[in-house]
């Protein structure tokens, strides 16, 4: 990817789900200074890793996906690019072994994280 300008928007806050993005891309979007030559989205981990204590449900994977749908549709709006140049990113893979012994107390189940990846090809 040859880009001009670039900027990380949500940089570092970690724990946000979609549902929640979806309701601050508008802004986001207006204050993100001049049109980026591509826009990546990564998102996800929010919804589907969960840690020891964290009682809050996973979001379901087609809840995900509608909540996808709309935020691409709400950057598509509010700035000029095209969606070949929206590159959308799923939830990163996980091998079950080194979450538990790197990141001890996480937990996600890897069926979940298939399905996101499965709402973010459908987006």
């Amino acid at each position: 990817i040859n880009a001009e300008y670039g900027d990380i928007v949500l940089r570092k806050f970690p724990g946000y789900t979609a549902e929640w993005v979806k309701t601050i891309t508008t802004s986001c979007m207006k204050n993100i200074g001049p049109t980026p030559d591509y826009v990546v989205l990564l998102l996800g981990q929010g919804d589907c890793v969960r840690k020891a204590g964290d009682l809050r449900p996973v979001t379901k994977a087609k809840e995900f996906g509608e909540n996808l749908k709309l935020i691409v549709e709400k950057i598509t709006n509010e700035i000029d690019i095209t969606l070949e140049r929206l590159i959308i990113i799923s939830p990163l893979p996980v091998h079950t072994m080194r979450l538990q012994e790197n990141f001890r107390g996480l937990t996600v189940d890897v069926e979940v994280l298939a399905q996101y990846s499965d709402q973010c090809r459908k987006v």
